[in-house]
């Protein structure tokens, strides 16, 4: 994700200030700063997640503490009043019966509590990762290859359902150390993803994506480049952003 100091916020001409959001005390691109929202939002909900997931422990706790006392009562009283009439066997094989029902209903409401459990924390996972692949796709994608670019996407991200967190595959599967930034670096030089990425992305092994830094670009106008062209521009060439801005400003 590029950020921009204040500083350097401040030297973009207006037109391409309007490209990116503050962010604390950093700028980033409107489109990062858009997909950082709906991912917060998503934690929010994982959050709830995981206290559903305690409230559900807890209370399973309590229905095991209270039906334990209350067969371990029933089970005291029946005894006593077997002694006195001499047939604790049958007091002792109903005793059974009814510890083989507890054991039964309560597996029976763990798994029903398990299943809720899951399908909220599945659901939230799959929005989450359906939000950043609509991201991409947005970001990255010509219309008509969206839903091919969205298939193949989504296979190569995962969702940790306890935490959130993100992990980003290889085209085998794998996990890799990528964070989002690279992830988006590996989709644009895969030959896989050329087809159905816009003009301008595909960096064909590793060049300058956007055609900033490079030959393309290289004869165009000052306001004819992309915010984010600009802003490399000043990085990699400050000389020549320095005599694009002067010959665009000083007509």
């Amino acid at each position: 994700m590029s950020e921009l100091t204040q500083e350097q916020f401040d030297e973009l001409p207006d037109f391409a200030k309007g490209a990116f959001a503050q962010n604390g005390d950093v700028y980033i691109p409107a489109k990062d700063a858009k997909l950082k929202q709906t991912l917060d939002e998503l934690d929010g909900k994982y959050k709830d997640a995981l206290k559903n997931s305690e409230s559900f422990e807890s209370r399973l706790a309590e229905i095991e503490k209270a039906k334990q006392a209350e067969i371990e009562a029933a089970q005291l009283e029946a005894f006593e009043k077997a002694k006195k009439e001499g047939n604790t066997d049958a007091v002792d094989e109903r005793w059974q019966q009814k510890l083989s029902d507890f054991e039964k209903r309560k597996e029976e409401e763990v798994s029903t509590l398990q299943s809720k459990l899951d399908e909220l924390t599945n659901g939230i996972k799959t929005e989450k990762r359906n939000a950043i692949v609509s991201d991409l796709a947005s970001e990255l994608a010509v219309p008509q290859g969206s839903k091919a670019f969205k298939m193949l996407v989504a296979n190569r991200i995962d969702v940790d359902p306890s935490t959130g967190g993100l992990t980003f595959l290889d085209e085998g599967g794998s996990a890799t150390s990528l964070d989002l930034e690279g992830f988006k670096s590996e989709l644009q030089k895969d030959e896989l993803f050329a087809p159905l990425l816009k003009s301008g992305i595909v960096t064909s092994g590793g060049g300058n994506a956007n055609g900033s830094g490079g030959s393309a670009g290289q004869n165009r106008k000052f306001n004819e480049l992309s915010s984010q062209e600009l802003v490399n521009l000043k990085r990699s060439d400050p000389a020549r952003y320095d005599r694009l801005k002067t010959e665009f400003y000083g007509k």
